[in-house]
């Protein structure tokens, strides 16, 4: 999927944040439309899980705030013409009966929806008793996203486990023009390719490092930072330079 293609900035910081953050067992669609009989819809981002099951994700770019349940945005507190719970909530149900209708084995499917707020460190104001906090993905939250999907994954009506065909059906119904085989062996192969790539990263750090005598390193928990400077500390050891 072409990320380029998104509305904005903000839809793909989400998605990217989603890809970086979350095991391989997720899969992430973004951008999907529905043809429903009141009008068409297009949902931002669908999430599915084996365990977790099906998630909406509405991502607004704009830094919210409520004001007297009113749901606002920017400077001039504009009201959102359909309050972001209200869009997210018809497009999981949406989402649900869609599902349901192509996916006749699963009448019992839920979809759980929240709202990713890529620009919003908090939302001031209080939230409207349809909405609880853990349906805010926050700017805060997409360092580490693994808890905060899987909360959401757990929200409302409790589902049994989908099964690999259950998922590959979803995607089927969602994504028509992908080719898609569920091969648990891919992960394996994946895996070892973001190892490599990684190793491939730090290798070049190091060789830049011997060049520049100081240098600022960045990245997520996880990354090798630590790692980086451990094994630049020793080579400098090595070559019996001050430390």
């Amino acid at each position: 999927f072409a990320l380029a293609s998104l509305a904005n900035d903000a839809e793909r910081d989400v998605v990217r944040a989603l890809l970086r953050g979350l095991s391989d067992a997720w899969l992430v669609l973004p951008s999907v439309g529905l043809h429903t009989a009141d009008r068409d819809r297009e949902l931002d981002v669908v999430l599915v899980h084996q365990q977790f099951g099906v998630i909406d994700l509405e991502v607004k770019a704009h830094r919210v705030v409520i004001e007297r349940g009113e749901w606002c945005f920017g400077a001039r507190r504009q009201r959102f013409d359909v309050p972001p719970p209200e869009q997210a909530k018809g497009n999981a149900y949406a989402l649900r009966d869609l599902l349901r209708t192509h996916l006749s084995h699963l009448p019992h499917l839920q979809v759980n929806w929240a709202i990713a707020l890529p620009n919003t460190e908090r939302v001031d104001g209080a939230l409207p008793p349809d909405v609880v906090a853990d349906q805010l993905v926050l700017a805060p939250d997409l360092d580490d996203l693994t808890g905060a999907i899987e909360v959401i994954g757990t929200l409302g009506y409790t589902t049994y486990d989908l099964t690999a065909d259950d998922v590959a059906w979803i995607v089927a119904v969602l994504r028509p023009d992908a080719e898609f085989v569920w091969d648990p062996n891919a992960r394996m192969a994946r895996a070892r390719q973001v190892l490599d790539d990684l190793c491939d990263t730090q290798v070049r750090i190091l060789a830049e490092l011997d060049v520049n005598p100081r240098v600022v390193a960045t990245g997520d928990a996880g990354t090798g930072k630590t790692r980086l400077a451990v094994r630049w500390t020793r080579n400098a050891v090595t070559r019996q330079e001050r430390v």
